[in-house]
């Protein structure tokens, strides 16, 4: 087994596999010493290296045509010696090699794609995310401020703004505080039974904007992508085979507004969303299977006015989590929360009514 440290949490991997190829059989880039540059196509199927020399390219092709087995040799990388993304990261390599030929000091390779199930025989692979000896949360977050506690924004940012209404998000965030797992079980070369994706979550988010109209009437209708990461979390090999973790994030906002006085207020809610278990599972017998949680949801709204203002609309942020493990396993999470408000405030009596509605729903597959 092997434990990695990510952040302020521990993501543990214990297996016992044996493999479908021998150790000749495969190509791991990261043990190539004379390998100076990899580049690869749009879809992986020709890879370039430039060795240091022309006598290591001819050599590596020289290997590359003495596979031991009649499935010939494979080409395996993590994601440190895999393909440039052209985003600043590198993706892993695992793909069966068709043939090569050498250009000097680089080496031409043309691949297949190729399954676990090609280099893997038997075995069990499983992870969890850990703290010590117990399990622990980690933080899956939009715009979050603090991964330790997951539970209050990292900054504001403008949503709309034109002569008539303005729109600002003060205080616009998810968090989601959860357990991550993938159990992984292989026999005579394919998958016998998989399971993987979130223990005892809850969900942190708030909603609170800024409203300030210029106009006696004014309206607003916002849909927009607000936030999006992926970032591979983990990344390890079991021998020469290499696997990747990729966590995503992303969310939207939702905003339709509309305002018959000239004054400014800030109008959300805080939510708190106790989840519980969402995960899915196959095996032969029953296939693929989905974990569906009963889900606890406490929404407080909040409210700071001028006593003129009267607004009338619904909000929301729409937060969305995956989690992929290379070709095995991907859940996916989406959150779509809905907030209706209708604000009315009286200048005489110095009061301020706030009436509305509050709906979330969870999709998971």
């Amino acid at each position: 087994s092997d434990t990695f440290v990510t952040g302020s949490h521990q993501l543990e991997v214990t297996y016992d596999i044996k493999q479908a190829v021998p150790d000749e059989s495969i190509i791991s880039l990261g043990d190539e010493k004379d390998l100076k540059q990899v580049d690869c196509d749009n879809d992986g199927s020709m890879v370039r290296l430039t060795f240091n020399d022309e006598q290591a390219a001819a050599d590596f092709v020289n290997r590359s045509k003495q596979g031991d087995g009649p499935d010939g040799v494979f080409l395996t990388a993590d994601a440190a010696h895999g393909c440039p993304m052209g985003n600043g990261q590198q993706q892993y390599i695992m793909r069966r090699i068709i043939d090569a030929f050498a250009i000097g000091e680089c080496a031409q390779v043309r691949t297949a794609s190729c399954q676990y199930g090609e280099l893997i025989r038997e075995g069990n692979i499983s992870l969890a995310s850990r703290r010590g000896d117990h399990p622990a949360h980690v933080c899956l977050g939009v715009n979050v401020a603090d991964p330790s506690s997951c539970n209050s924004a990292a900054k504001p940012f403008p949503v709309f703004e034109k002569d008539e209404l303005t729109l600002t998000c003060d205080s616009c965030f998810a968090g989601c505080q959860t357990e991550v797992f993938a159990d992984v079980h292989l026999a005579l070369g394919s998958a016998t039974k998989v399971s993987g994706g979130f223990r005892n979550m809850l969900v942190n988010a708030a909603v609170d904007m800024d409203v300030k109209a210029t106009e006696k009437k004014s309206f607003i209708a916002v849909d927009k992508e607000i936030f999006h990461m992926e970032q591979p979390v983990l990344e390890f090999n079991i021998g020469p085979i290499p696997f990747q973790m990729v966590f995503e994030a992303g969310a939207r906002l939702t905003a339709q507004f509309s305002c018959t006085a000239t004054q400014e207020g800030k109008i959300g809610a805080t939510m708190q969303y106790n989840i519980g278990d969402a995960y899915v599972m196959w095996d032969r017998k029953n296939k693929w299977q989905t974990v569906k949680p009963t889900p606890n949801l406490t929404i407080t709204p909040t409210l700071a006015s001028h006593a003129d203002l009267d607004c009338q609309g619904n909000f929301g942020i729409v937060p969305t989590v995956s989690l992929n493990l290379n070709q095995l396993l991907s859940q996916d999470l989406t959150l779509t929360s809905t907030l209706g408000v209708d604000i009315h405030g009286d200048i005489k009596s110095k009061e301020i009514c706030e009436t509305g509605d509050y709906d979330m729903n969870m999709v998971s597959s």
